[in-house]
């Protein structure tokens, strides 16, 4: 194995290795270690920290300027958002990535995974307002919450996780504000559905990491676009499914078509301009 027995340091702050270490050594016999790190410095869910990179952007300078800060060659990092779904636009998901890199050999290898696995929501209370079904959908006390004003998204707790803390959190909002802003506590060690997401995903990472490129050798190669265009099962015209899965190299330019993971040869005609224009 390409990465046997070396050290992979794993940007986080937020407990991930319970989600990460075990794919990570399965599958590539590496150990994930952890540094006093600060990821908040790149975003954070509530808004104090702005994020200013795209998620992947993001993901690469954590895990870049952890590993030079604690001097590894190798380093691990991933980030999340939130919000509907693209196929599924009235259900939320989880949208990770992480990113591994390899300061020696200047090399980043990807994954992504947009997972309908979330209990990510949120609303805007007042005084009145029944909060059971919000605490319900939330998967309260199970998953920790956040509270905010709701003008200025001013932070007034998170890690919220008992009803003693809620409500002692909510009495201080409302006696500065009418409105408050109630949400699900995001972060991976508050979040265990966010985990089972991120276990998913290291299992993807380690896979494609594993996988060496046909053409060079190197490790990394996997999916990369893709092409194509399948027909309806109706009318045979082209759908906006797409038809191949191309795979490359990270570094070299050997790429490989392969077929869709689901097998479909067709698509149904509720995703044809001509059927269903």
């Amino acid at each position: 194995m390409y990465y046997k027995d070396q050290r992979v340091l794993l940007a986080s702050k937020h407990e991930k290795e319970k989600a990460i270490a075990q794919a990570f050594f399965s599958k590539l016999e590496c150990h994930l270690c952890i540094e006093d790190f600060d990821t908040d410095q790149f975003g954070t869910f509530t808004g104090e920290i702005a994020r200013p990179l795209t998620p992947y952007e993001t993901c690469v300078l954590k895990a870049k300027t952890a590993a030079e800060q604690f001097n590894y060659n190798l380093g691990l990092a991933s980030e999340g958002s939130f919000g509907p779904h693209p196929a599924f636009p009235f259900i939320p998901s989880d949208h990770e990535i992480m990113v591994f890199i390899d300061r020696t050999n200047n090399w980043v290898i990807a994954e992504q995974l947009i997972s309908k696995k979330t209990n990510y929501a949120m609303m805007t209370i007042d005084a009145q307002t029944e909060l059971d079904n919000f605490l319900k959908r939330a998967d309260f006390p199970k998953h920790a919450l956040t509270l905010q004003m709701n003008t200025s998204k001013e932070l007034i707790a998170k890690g919220i996780r008992d009803k003693k803390t809620l409500l002692a959190s909510l009495e201080k909002g409302f006696r500065r504000e009418q409105h408050l802003f109630l949400a699900t506590d995001m972060r991976a060690m508050m979040n265990p559905t966010r985990m089972e997401v991120l276990s998913e995903l290291a299992n993807k990472l380690a896979v494609r990491i594993g996988s060496h490129c046909p053409g060079c050798k190197i490790p990394g190669f996997g999916f990369k676009t893709t092409k194509g265009k399948l027909p309806c099962s109706m009318c045979e015209a082209p759908t906006t499914f797409y038809e191949l899965e191309i795979w490359g190299c990270i570094a070299c330019d050997h790429q490989e078509s392969k077929p869709r993971k689901d097998g479909l040869k067709h698509a149904e005609p509720a995703y044809c301009n001509y059927c269903n224009p």
